[in-house]
């Protein structure tokens, strides 16, 4: 599984609270959060991979509507 380009500097300062946290929901074990938050993620891809398939060619390439993108000028629409 591919890691993405993260900035490690740039994550929130409490993110050793949240690894805390996830540990201790597993009774503290460290392998089981690891396991938890593998199968979560997977879930998660999952779930995205089957709500990317609902979405019509048309929104994904932001035509709204019959008007489409540029139906309308200007930012109130006039």
């Amino acid at each position: 599984m591919p890691l993405p380009d993260t900035d490690l500097a740039a994550l929130p300062d409490d993110l050793d609270d949240a690894v805390a946290a996830a540990i201790a929901v597993c009774d503290n074990d460290a392998r089981a959060a690891v396991r938890a938050l593998i199968v979560a993620n997977a879930y998660l891809e999952e779930e995205l991979k089957r709500l990317d398939a609902l979405i019509s060619r048309g929104y994904a390439r932001e035509r709204i509507g019959s008007e489409g993108r540029h139906g309308r000028s200007g930012a109130n629409g006039r």
